[in-house]
């Protein structure tokens, strides 16, 4: 994953926060890590399928959810998501720190 700063993990946290949807794939994957294929968290969520793709990418680029294929070979293929636990209490840590001071 490519550096961020302080900034864009705080821009990160609020994407995520700002969506009812990503929050929705983010529960989906902590209470259900076995049904981390994009139809089963589609199902799971009722998140529109044009819209979960696109749900998926931008968490996946906050470093909250990662795929097991890399970008260039997942065309035509399942990809599983997990979601990064470590992840999402750092963000939240640096939340609190911002906030709280």
């Amino acid at each position: 994953m490519p550096y961020k700063s302080p900034d864009d993990d705080l821009d990160s946290l609020g994407q995520i926060a700002r969506s009812d949807d990503r929050i929705a794939v983010v529960r989906h994957l902590r209470k259900k890590p076995a049904e981390n294929y994009f139809g089963a968290i589609q199902k799971g969520t009722g998140i529109a399928t044009g819209s979960l793709g696109k749900h998926l990418r931008e968490l996946e680029a906050a470093g909250v959810i990662q795929g097991d294929l890399p970008q260039q070979e997942r065309h035509g293929r399942y990809v599983r998501y997990q979601l990064d636990d470590k992840r999402v209490r750092q963000l939240l840590k640096k939340f609190e720190r911002v906030l709280l001071g």
